[in-house]
């Protein structure tokens, strides 16, 4: 998304993409879509939403809008595992976590 060429910190590309993700997701509610995923055995294969992604950016799509819809995706990833494997109580960790805006999305769409 044209966001970091280089970082010069560790976490600075993800914490300018969420920085942006945000502005495209606040006031949308849960009108936002999610890029389309294949679920396979052994986890889940990138190349759909990387490709979403580019037909989106050489659309001319905005940059904000975009990393919206990807952290959407995530929540819907995490929402179709957790349905399929009956998994009733979520709970996470690690520096992804420290993305404030996917923790908010966890609360606003899986409760």
């Amino acid at each position: 998304l044209d966001i970091v060429d280089v970082q010069s910190f560790e976490g600075e590309a993800a914490m300018k993409l969420e920085a942006i993700a945000r502005m495209g997701w606040t006031g949308k509610g849960k009108a936002l879509s999610n890029y389309a995923y294949k679920n396979e055995e052994g986890g889940i294969s990138p190349q759909i939403i990387l490709q979403e992604i580019l037909e989106d950016k050489k659309g001319g799509s905005e940059c904000s809008k975009i990393a919206a819809q990807f952290h959407f995706t995530l929540i819907q990833i995490i929402d179709q595992i957790a349905k399929e494997e009956d998994i009733q109580q979520l709970a996470f960790s690690g520096g992804v976590f420290q993305n404030a805006l996917l923790v908010d999305m966890c609360h606003s769409y899986l409760g």
